[in-house]
């Protein structure tokens, strides 16, 4: 209820994406599409909400802090409700500004970074890589049958998601 009050104020949704730079995917078109596609749906098939229309407002951060920092400005200044980020670095960056403004932030890459304690970053996952990594390493003690240890090899970015297995190494490390 309180977002579609939110949304009623001021219809308008940012979305920052990284159509250029090193996370850029064709994918990114599909983001942006998709969510155009939800909301023409909501405005034309569900009469907006509550007889409200939404607008969709994007940008492009080319995974590039500053710039995103700058599109959300833009779309602070343009009366967004909502923004959206694309990865989690995006996200962590975003938490203390979004707690300032009382902006809701929904991203699809989060870390537990971003989300804890909780704020103003929202993700429609059901968890982190922390917490999907500590899945795994429990499955994994569960079911080796092997006599060596296992040897575990994680790739990711360099940023805070990238590195987040390596927090959950060093707890099991420790315990």
């Amino acid at each position: 209820a309180r977002l579609r009050n939110l949304l009623l104020r001021r219809p308008k949704i940012g979305i920052n994406l990284d159509f250029t730079g090193p996370t850029a995917a064709k994918e990114t078109a599909l983001l942006l599409k998709s969510a155009q596609d939800y909301i023409k749906y909501i405005n034309d098939t569900e009469g907006g909400v509550k007889g409200t229309k939404l607008e969709i407002l994007w940008a492009d951060s080319g995974y590039n802090i500053q710039r995103m920092l700058s599109n959300y400005a833009r779309f602070k200044e343009a009366g967004t409700s909502i923004v959206m980020v694309q990865v989690s670095q995006e996200a962590f960056v975003l938490k203390s500004v979004a707690e300032r403004d009382h902006m809701p932030v929904f991203t699809h890459a989060v870390d537990a970074n971003a989300y804890s304690p909780p704020g103003w970053i929202y993700t429609a996952g059901g968890g982190s890589t922390p917490e999907f990594f500590a899945v795994f390493l429990k499955w994994l003690k569960d079911n080796w049958k092997e006599t060596r240890a296992p040897r575990i090899a994680v790739i990711g970015w360099d940023n805070t998601l990238g590195r987040a297995p390596q927090a959950v190494s060093k707890l099991i490390e420790e315990t």
